[in-house]
């Protein structure tokens, strides 16, 4: 902790600010997270509830420290070098939202010089989102749908309502090794065994928001009006997880917050032993007046008696981040259920009005009022929206609307023609004719990277709200009708809305469809054509081994569909 402080320090005296992934180190996450302004997270091969405990330790930090960015190193690992869908990147990026990081670092755009032979210079961290990796093209949708994200994530502060003591004696003390790391790679070994971890996950599951204290932060709080105030931010209720070993100071300090009208749960029993080795036969003093000790079978009745409502909507698989703002909460909710949800989600933080927002599209807007304490919604497995609530205010504007669950649905069966304007090795042929399927089934384009021109005409009745499904895309699309660029479709569902250009009778629709480079690649290493411009570690496989992509088998490019007009 001395070295990361003098580190800053340092930094600090010449004009400069700080940001550190903390994990890895032997001491206290939380604490060393807290030296920076800024703290970095990171996720790592896959995205898995069981990683918030871990990650939301760099929000914990930033929100102790009255800081407001929190980083997270994007995107490493999560699938095979140039395999990585877009479909990926947004769950890995919401996920990343929903641990409480609002500043993402992109993972996986080294330099390159511009006079190196394709694929160019590369990261061995595995997702390529620079000019050769097959994401760069469209990118611009997807960075923009970041943006609008952390602007909302970036707004306020954070509404929380638990603060949970992250007890790192009880962590130092259960290891087997000497001198344990506290990486992200073995959480499973020091981390998810423990009730710390078991009660962040109740909490988390049961829609009750929260954030972390270690000894050294609660020595800086307060209270104010009966809640715990720490790095400006008030706390409903102050846990301790089962905790076992704990400082006498830290007992002190808890029996002085109590008394000064905090509430205190304790879960599965009063801390019993000190901390080390010195002071090992000291007794702690029992739990202070007006502690309120429960069992270790769950928190949620102790903490919903006291106010403290859950967001009910955890139960149908839906995820949030809860913000204030000035005039009330920001909203931003992702289904990581894996089916459907459409039902109304009740808010616990009663509001007036509210604004839904579409974090893919700018220009949607819409109003609405609370039904059954919530809004009326439908969101397909992986969408996300913000919902911007007035606690006061009654908001104008266009009424929201709910999608219908059915539509009405007109193929648009081509015949299509698919020519290819960029890319490599070469391009293919136009095809004419063509009926719509992965590009890799015509002559030369099963190992061709980069982008075709889908074209067909079809027959409208007149203009009006029309959506266009374009079915299955690998991997992503840039939409004209009548020559009107009408957007990009990063992500499943691949469904923009097209009705600003729709014209009675015929109009022509052109799909400009992106692939990634697998396909390229794994030719070269077929034909054992050298393309590795790299050593060591700086270029391996998903398992640190060397990278052979030789026996791969082809990835589907281009426009599968069914394409359908929705009305």
């Amino acid at each position: 902790l001395a070295y990361l402080q003098r580190w800053h320090d340092w930094t600090k005296s010449r004009g400069g600010i700080t940001r550190n992934q903390a994990h890895g180190s032997p001491g206290n996450l939380l604490d060393h997270y807290a030296v920076s302004e800024i703290p970095e997270t990171e996720i790592f091969r896959k995205v898995d509830e069981n990683q918030i405990p871990m990650m939301r330790l760099a929000a914990s930090a930033a929100y102790a420290n009255g800081s407001n960015l929190v980083s997270a190193e994007a995107f490493t690992w999560l699938d095979e070098h140039f395999q990585v869908t877009p479909e990926k990147l947004k769950e890995a990026a919401d996920f990343i939202f929903l641990s409480g990081v609002n500043h993402l670092f992109f993972h996986g755009v080294p330099y390159s010089p511009a006079d190196a032979e394709w694929p160019g210079w590369l990261f061995y961290a595995s997702t390529h989102l620079g000019q050769n990796g097959g994401l760069w093209r469209d990118l611009s949708a997807f960075t923009g749908y970041l943006q609008r994200c952390q602007s909302i994530l970036q707004e306020g502060e954070i509404s929380s309502d638990v603060l949970l003591y992250f007890p790192i004696h009880d962590l130092w003390h259960n290891v087997a090794e000497k001198l344990p790391l506290f990486t992200v790679h073995n959480q499973n070994e020091w981390l998810w065994p423990t009730p710390f971890f078991q009660s962040s996950m109740e909490l988390w599951n049961h829609g009750i928001s929260f954030a972390y204290a270690s000894d050294r932060m609660l020595h800086k709080a307060t209270v104010r009006d009966g809640r715990v105030v720490l790095g400006g931010h008030s706390y409903r209720a102050l846990v301790l997880p089962k905790v076992n070993r704990m400082a006498p100071e830290t007992v002190d300090l808890l029996a002085k917050l109590t008394a000064q009208g905090a509430t205190l749960i304790v879960q599965g029993g009063w801390p019993r032993q000190v901390p080390g080795y010195r002071d090992r036969q000291a007794k702690l003093p029992p739990a202070p007046a007006g502690a309120v000790l429960v069992d270790g079978n769950g928190l949620l009745p102790a903490l919903t008696s006291r106010g403290i409502a859950p967001e009910r909507m955890t139960a149908a698989g839906l995820r949030f981040v809860r913000r204030n703002h000035a005039g009330g909460h920001h909203y931003f909710i992702v289904n990581r259920g894996g089916k459907t949800f459409d039902g109304i989600p009740p808010l616990a933080v009663p509001f007036q009005s509210a604004v839904i927002l579409d974090p893919w599209n700018p220009a949607s807007s819409t109003v609405a009022v609370p039904q059954d304490s919530g809004i009326d919604l439908r969101l397909e497995p992986g969408q996300s929206i913000v919902i911007r609530t007035f606690s006061a205010r009654r908001i104008e504007g266009t009424p929201w609307k709910k999608p219908p669950a059915t539509l009405q649905a007109t193929a648009i069966e081509g015949p299509w023609k698919i020519e290819f304007i960029e890319g490599g090795p070469t391009l293919p042929a136009t095809a004419l004719n063509a009926r719509l399927g992965s590009w890799t089934t015509l002559p030369d384009a099963a190992n061709f990277s980069g982008t075709a021109r889908y074209s067909a005409s079809f027959e409208a009745t007149g203009p009006g709200r029309c959506l266009l499904d374009l079915g299955k895309v690998a991997n992503t699309a840039r939409i004209f009708l009548n020559e009107k660029a009408l957007g990009i479709s990063w992500c499943e569902p691949h469904v923009i809305d097209i009705g600003a250009a729709l014209k009675p009778g015929s109009n022509l629709l052109e799909i400009e469809v992106t692939n990634l480079a697998a396909n390229r690649i794994a030719d070269l290493d077929r034909r054992k054509i050298p393309w590795k411009r790299f050593h060591e570690i700086n270029f391996v496989n998903i398992d640190y081994k060397p990278f052979d992509a030789a026996t791969w088998p082809v990835m589907d490019s281009g426009l599968s569909g069914p394409v359908r007009l929705l009305r």
